[in-house]
């Protein structure tokens, strides 16, 4: 393959035919970028008959380009890409794939690959009237930053720059502006050397470089290049941050000296950076490109391993948003087993999870031994390609004359494995002012009535989960980890619930008859705050309410006695 040299107009005049042939949308296939940041990405590339492939190594890592075709040739190039992977041993990956693409390949190849996506990578696209004319609601404060500035400086001058005389003040600018870092940081002496690169070949590149003078200083510098007839792309932007409204000024002044064709204005990325990320946010772009890395699968589908742990602590946090730190680390400590998890992993990293827990129902008035399906995930960047479909279909057949269960904040996802709604409960909205007063409550500290009023709670119900002595020891660990509070009422029942800023949110209510209930909610009479009652679907207490999927099932339940079924579980 041809290397990318530092002199390299040939290379320009070979690339630039097949770069102008696609038509992905992403700022890397400008090549004012390959020619910017190629001292870093070492670009070696190669020309057939009808695509170019480009091979980037950054620090050491090998990843493809996507191809430099029209879509007809896309296998013919894949096949050349895998083909040099091979050869030169190195895995094949290509990074920074755009989603027409990724949806190729899902297409042509189904499972041989799977897609990371790289949010951290895509490309902000913003409305260029609306980083010119600053008007709207949205551009307000970027609006009075630039008013302050036209007010404070109105002797400014904007002048393009000439990239070869000007050249040496636009780096010592930069480099007095960026002296906050102390000594010129890696990225900065990079950006500088990217610079000159795109600076010396600008000829072949039709750059647009403008700066704002103040009393005869250059103050701001601009460089753009368009990435196709609509959309151009801010490649440098840098500014004396001690001037307040400069920076929207030295895009204004160039936009509004743009060819009216430009509609849209590529900002590139974040590089997963929260400052910057906060930044691009706070500019509003109109949409942004997604981005992606195509790896060969090598998925392993398996039981989970005691070195697994780490990693799958991890998923279940990022995935569920109610837990915590600290709830987290008690559930892996206390209520995790290792041999009732079962994973999806590539080369070691942990794609996806389920965990399975043996637990016994009272089903018709007897025991019978279930199965709970619970901590379903999958990682944030592998989501929506089959992966928690194919863990479960694994599972599912391992496990395919068992009673199973599993709760699910969208239930229709489950319906393709067979699962379908067996236990609803009663969500009920309840007003401070229907509540009595009452003056004194028989309240108890006697943790053993939990178990004993559940007891007799579900003995009028199907299909309860039987509580062993674990549970109940793990219960008021879990009530306070997720900053929930129970109150016991002597001879009514006990109510679980959490408070937040409107409401008091009733979690399990067990009671021993509908009196006893009444009552108990009568507790909060005297607060300021309505209620929200879950409740078992039978209840009378309420006639009015909305009937929620608590638990899901395989079994063929009778759907006329499901009113009956009462189970109410987190863990």
């Amino acid at each position: 393959m041809k290397t990318l040299n530092l002199n390299c107009i040939p290379c320009i005049e070979e690339m630039k035919p097949y770069l102008d042939l696609v038509d992905y949308e992403s700022y890397h296939y400008n090549i004012s970028t390959i020619l910017m940041w190629n001292h870093e990405c070492h670009l070696q590339y190669e020309i057939f008959d009808h695509y170019m492939i480009m091979l980037n190594c950054y620090k050491g890592h090998y990843f493809w380009m996507m191809p430099c075709c029209t879509p007809d040739y896309y296998h013919e190039a894949m096949l050349t890409m895998k083909q040099y992977s091979q050869e030169l041993g190195f895995e094949f990956a290509i990074d920074c794939a755009e989603e027409s693409f990724v949806n190729f390949m899902k297409e042509t190849y189904q499972d041989q690959y799977i897609y990371q996506r790289t949010d951290s990578e895509d490309d902000y696209i913003y409305s260029r009237s609306m980083l010119e004319t600053l008007s709207g609601k949205k551009m307000q404060k970027r609006r009075n930053h630039y008013n302050s500035f036209i007010k404070e400086y109105p002797q400014f001058i904007y002048k393009e720059l000439d990239p070869i005389e000007d050249y040496g003040e636009i780096v010592a600018c930069l480099s007095l502006w960026e002296s906050d870092k102390g000594e010129l940081d890696y990225s900065l002496s990079s950006e500088i050397k990217g610079i000159f690169q795109l600076i010396s070949e600008h000829e072949y590149v039709n750059l647009r470089i403008g700066g704002i003078y103040i009393d005869s200083h250059l103050e701001a510098f601009i460089i753009a290049s368009n990435i196709d007839e609509e959309t151009l792309q801010i490649h440098v932007e840098k500014a004396n941050k001690e001037i307040r409204g400069l920076y929207p000024a030295i895009l204004k002044c160039l936009l509004e000296r743009e060819s009216k064709d430009i509609k849209w204005i590529n900002r590139e990325e974040d590089m997963g950076l929260e400052n910057l990320r906060k930044a691009k946010m706070a500019l509003h772009p109109d949409h942004k490109i997604h981005k992606y890395s195509v790896l060969e699968a090598h998925l392993v589908t398996r039981q989970a391993q005691d070195g697994d742990l780490e990693q799958i602590k991890d998923l279940w946090l990022a995935n569920f948003s109610d837990e915590t730190r600290e709830s987290t680390d008690y559930y892996f400590t206390q209520l995790y087993k290792t041999r009732e998890t079962y994973v999806i992993e590539r080369q070691g990293c942990i794609l996806c999870m389920l965990q399975i827990k043996p637990i016994i129902i009272n089903k018709n008035k007897s025991e019978v031994n279930a199965f709970f399906i619970e901590g379903v995930a999958t990682r944030v960047d592998f989501q929506k390609q089959g992966l928690m479909k194919s863990l479960m279909t694994y599972v599912l057949d391992l496990y395919q004359d068992q009673n199973l269960y599993l709760q699910a904040y969208v239930p229709q996802i489950y319906q393709q494995f067979g699962f379908y709604p067996t236990h609803y409960l009663k969500k009920v909205s309840i007003s401070r002012y229907d509540l009595i007063t009452q003056e004194y409550f028989d309240l108890s500290n006697d943790l053993s009535l939990l178990s004993e009023y559940y007891n007799r709670y579900i003995q009028n119900y199907n299909l309860s989960r039987i509580r062993d002595d674990n549970y109940w020891k793990n219960y008021m660990k879990q009530v306070y980890l997720f900053n929930q509070n129970v109150v016991i009422f002597n001879q009514l029942g006990y109510l679980k619930y959490e408070e937040t800023e409107t409401h008091f949110i009733i979690l399990e209510a067990i009671y021993l008859n509908e009196t006893a209930l009444e009552m108990m909610l009568n507790y909060f009479a005297d607060t300021d705050k309505d209620l929200i009652l879950y409740t078992d679907s039978r209840c009378q207490l309420v006639d009015e309410g909305e009937f929620v999927v608590q638990m899901l099932s395989r079994q063929n339940e009778d759907s006329a006695h499901i009113i009956n079924n009462y189970m109410n579980e987190i863990y």
